[in-house]
């Protein structure tokens, strides 16, 4: 489950002490009750673990579903390149697949109809077809990996203070490069 932050909106505080009906949840931060008598669970526990299996399901759909296309290598390589394709563009169609809807659309804001990856970095059609596959698999997972929430943080007071004391500090130096007689 992860190590839980404390203060944050996303835990049920569940009091384990026999002052409390059982079964009655608190939500808020501690409400001045010792921290022992507090059980912390994450309601975000089974998001991520739902998400993750999207995710896990969105991978398999797309490596069962990719199509291929073979063309011939740009750049230098002699015959070889000139005469064999080994350029691979893998690609999956959103519009047929079997994705769920959600994903698609998210996949879709991202990169219209198609995802697309080439590769044409081997001389081997074989290895330019795994390398394909792989970036466009890291491409849809990028764009379907959770994203983490920013939690709204200020600095603390003895950052402030010290901030202040540097620039109190830096503004004496430079007063006292100034010429004599230049006061404002």
């Amino acid at each position: 489950m992860g190590t839980p932050l404390i203060g944050t909106s996303e835990y049920l505080y569940i009091p384990k002490s026999s002052y409390f009906r059982p079964g009655v949840l608190t939500s808020g931060a501690g409400h001045g009750w010792p921290c022992d008598h507090l059980i912390m669970e994450s309601r975000k526990a089974d998001e991520r673990e739902a998400t993750t299996e999207t995710l896990r399901k969105a991978l398999e759909i797309a490596r069962a579903e990719a199509g291929f296309r073979a063309s011939r290598s740009s750049g230098p390589g002699g015959q070889h390149a000139q005469k064999n394709e080994t350029r691979i563009e893998a690609f999956l169609e959103l519009d047929s697949c079997s994705l769920d809807e959600a994903t698609k659309e998210r996949l879709r804001e991202r990169f219209g109809h198609t995802v697309r990856a080439v590769s044409q970095d081997e001389r081997s059609q074989l290895r330019n077809r795994e390398l394909a596959l792989e970036r466009l698999l890291g491409k849809i997972r990028v764009t379907l990996e959770p994203r983490a929430e920013r939690t709204a943080t200020k600095p603390s007071r003895s950052a402030i203070l010290s901030r202040l004391a540097t620039k109190r500090h830096r503004s004496i130096a430079k007063r006292l490069r100034r010429p004599p007689g230049s006061e404002d």
